[in-house]
């Protein structure tokens, strides 16, 4: 296959997309004028996964998601569909055949058939039952182990301390929730 590039729409005769998803400015900035030089840009990582791309347009930079900007370039989309999915689940791969428009509901029910998402487990199921919960550790300030809970959710119920900040202390955001160090634990319950 052939790479054809396209303009990006809202950026017409500044930055273009290709199919394969690579993304270029016809414009290079010395530092003192532009000149008709193209130059292709370095893609960034978004905490997702997916592939993204800085763009400038009246000194405003935007982050801009590739899949998004080839289906925009490259697939029509008479059903006005308002997401893009990556056929073979592969984030990285923004090739204009490995891309299709979906509703929200087809790319969830897309992701559920590939694996690519776990099923759900049903809202009443608590702890070692719920197949989401995942197993953290219980620490004092001494680094002395306490226990090892079946779930964030299920130690912020027993303790009375906020799930979100037990959370952002096995992400390593904060130092302590409740008193306590907490850590992601390697085996679940």
């Amino acid at each position: 296959m052939k790479e054809i590039w396209k303009d990006i729409e809202g950026y017409e005769g500044k930055y273009q997309i290709s199919n394969f998803g690579n993304v270029k400015s016809l414009l290079c900035w010395t530092g003192k004028i532009y000149l008709n030089k193209p130059k292709m840009l370095k893609k960034g990582n978004q905490w997702n996964g997916y592939k993204t791309v800085a763009l400038s347009k009246n000194n405003k930079i935007e982050r801009k998601l590739i899949h998004r900007l080839v289906a925009q370039a490259f697939i029509p989309n008479p059903e006005n569909k308002s997401q893009v999915n990556h056929k073979n689940g592969d984030k990285t791969n923004n090739c204009v055949d490995n891309l299709e428009w979906n509703t929200a509901s087809e790319n969830q029910i897309h992701a559920h058939k590939t694996g690519l998402k776990k099923a759900i487990s049903h809202p009443g199921i608590k702890g070692a039952e719920n197949n989401r919960s995942v197993t953290i550790e219980q620490y004092d300030i001494n680094q002395n182990k306490l226990r090892i809970w079946c779930g964030i959710n299920e130690a912020s119920r027993e303790l009375k301390i906020s799930a979100q900040n037990i959370s952002s202390v096995c992400k390593g955001r904060r130092k302590t929730a409740g008193g306590f160090i907490w850590r992601y634990a390697d085996d679940r319950c």
